[in-house]
C-alpha cells in the first residue's frame, strides 16, 4: 500500500518515497535490527528480551529519521512511511513491556523528529475475522493499542481510520482522499505520511 500510495504521489507531481520501520534498505541499520528481530539464531542469539527489542527497533528508527528521512523532506520529497511510533507502543504493550519504559524509549524517537508531525496518519484496520491467521489474541490486543494510539494522536496531526476489507484500489482511493482532505485543510506544511497495518 505504501509504494501504490507514493507512486500515485509523484504521478501528480508531489515527488515521493517510501521508507519502513524498522526498515530493510540494504547496509542500514533497519535491515540489521530487521534480520535480528525475525532470526535472532543466526547471529548467536536465543532470544531476545521485549523490552530490548523495542529499544532495537527505536535505534533503527532514530537512524533512519536522521539520516533518510528528515534530510528528504528538507530537499521537498514527500516520504510515506509504512509504520511509526506507535508501532513501538503496540507491539511493546502487547508483548507484555511496561508502559512507562516504553514511554521512554518513544520520548527519544519523537524528539528526534524535532518539530516534524504527520500531514496524516493512516490506521489501515480489518475485523479479526478477516485478519490473517495467526495469534488472534495477540491481534485484537494490538487493534485495541493502535485504535487508542490513532484517537490519542488526533490531538496533534490528522489520522484517518481506514477499513481495509475492500480492494487494494478502494483502499488506496480511500487513504489518497483523506490525504488530500488532511492537507488541504491543514495550516501546517505537508510532512510523512505515517501508516499502520493492523499486525
Amino acid at each position: 500500500m505504501a509504494d501504490a500510495l507514493s507512486s500515485r504521489l509523484s504521478e501528480r507531481g508531489s515527488p515521493s518515497i517510501v521508507h519502513r520501520f524498522p526498515g530493510r534498505m540494504p547496509s542500514t541499520l533497519g535491515e540489521h535490527v530487521y534480520r535480528l528481530h525475525h532470526a535472532p539464531r543466526e547471529f548467536g542469539i536465543d532470544a531476545i528480551a521485549p523490552a530490548a527489542l523495542q529499544a532495537l527497533h527505536v535505534a533503527a528508527h532514530l537512524d533512519a529519521i536522521e539520516r533518510l528521512i528528515l534530510p528528504a523532506l528538507e530537499d521537498g520529497i514527500n516520504v510515506v512511511l509504512d509504520r511509526y511510533w506507535w508501532s513501538t507502543i503496540a507491539y511493546g504493550t502487547a508483548g507484555g513491556v511496561s508502559r512507562d519504559l516504553l514511554s521512554s524509549l518513544v520520548a527519544a524517537e519523537r524528539l528526534a523528529w524535532q518539530s516534524v508531525e504527520p500531514s496524516l496518519a493512516v490506521l489501515l484496520d480489518r475485523s479479526s475475522a478477516e485478519s490473517a491467521a495467526g495469534d488472534l489474541d495477540m491481534r485484537a490486543e494490538l487493534r485495541r493499542e493502535y485504535a487508542k494510539l490513532a484517537h490519542d494522536a488526533r490531538a496533534l496531526h490528522p489520522v484517518a481510520l481506514v477499513e481495509n476489507s475492500g480492494t487494494f484500489e478502494r483502499t488506496l482511493d480511500t487513504i489518497l482522499s483523506q490525504l488530500e482532505l488532511a492537507i488541504n485543510g491543514a495550516t501546517r506544511a505537508p510532512n510523512p505520511t505515517g501508516g499502520h497495518g493492523d499486525a
